[in-house]
């Protein structure tokens, strides 16, 4: 997983998820988006029902220390959808 800027108003959270251990086939997706800085430095968990947990910080658009939100949300494989935890 990993930050992009997609915009200079806009962050993702990235994954790139291996199919299989030598990673013989992939898929490349963004997880979660918001404001300037949203996606930053994400850890991720893996579920056996296929379901990533990710946490990451979502700088409202502001790289202040002070306005830093840490976030965690639901990515589930099946269903294509994420639900963050706030």
């Amino acid at each position: 997983a990993y930050f992009v800027e997609a915009s200079p108003s806009r962050g993702c959270l990235r994954v790139l998820r291996c199919s299989d251990p030598l990673c013989g086939s992939w898929r490349l997706f963004d997880a979660s988006c918001g404001p300037r800085g949203y996606g930053r430095d994400a850890s991720l968990a893996f579920g056996r029902d296929g379901a990533i947990v990710a946490s990451f910080l979502d700088l409202d658009g502001h790289d202040d220390p002070a306005r830093m939100i840490a976030r965690v949300a639901v990515y589930n494989d099946s269903q294509g959808a994420v639900r963050r935890l706030d």
